[in-house]
């Protein structure tokens, strides 16, 4: 109980310097500061007791015949949200999907989705593994383009980390890829902040 209030007056304290800070430069540390200790302690004060991630996965694309009309359609299925809300504890299982190579459009889709609660670490790890996906040709551009501007939520990690070094290094690299002229435009418009 005590640990619990440390913690809630840590990420109090932080809020509250947070939403003071005036300068850019000072608020992108802080919540840089802010997006780590939050990472930290979702990791050490997690009691969720875990789902099997294929069969959750599988439950959320069984008998789907069509695609989605929009993403935000997932928040109606049980499964996802059970994915969703605990972001966190499916993170390693997502990576081991999508580095065994053996996965539907539709479950990589919804993994994107399904990852929108990651701390930005986390994130950017997901986002790396995606720019491989599409580098060795086992996704398209479009999926890569899902991930780095997700249109679930409007949640947006990478964008509104935006001046982050991991983030800037990512879409640089992005940018050294054959990707189309309207995708190019999209990362260079995060880069100078302007995509929000």
């Amino acid at each position: 109980m005590k640990r619990c209030f440390i913690d809630y007056l840590m990420l109090t304290i932080i809020s509250v310097t947070f939403y003071t800070c005036s300068n850019s430069n000072q608020t992108s540390r802080l919540n840089n500061n802010r997006e780590n200790l939050l990472c930290d302690l979702k990791k050490t004060h997690s009691v969720y007791k875990k789902k099997n991630f294929d069969s959750v996965l599988n439950s959320i694309t069984a008998g789907r015949k069509e695609g989605l009309d929009y993403p935000e359609e997932l928040l109606y299925d049980s499964a996802f949200v059970e994915i969703f809300a605990h972001s966190y504890n499916y993170f390693d299982d997502v990576v081991k999907l999508l580095r065994k190579g053996q996965f539907t459009d539709d479950q990589a889709s919804h993994c994107i989705y399904a990852m929108q609660n990651l701390c930005l670490d986390d994130y950017i790890g997901l986002s790396k593994i995606y720019l491989n996906l599409y580098s060795t040709g086992k996704i398209s551009e479009g999926m890569l383009e899902e991930c780095i501007t997700p249109s679930f939520l409007k949640i947006r990690i990478i964008e509104k980390n935006y001046d982050d070094p991991r983030v800037i290094e990512i879409l640089n690299s992005i940018l050294n890829r054959n990707i189309s002229k309207n995708f190019k435009t999209n990362i260079q418009n995060i880069l100078s902040d302007s995509y929000l």
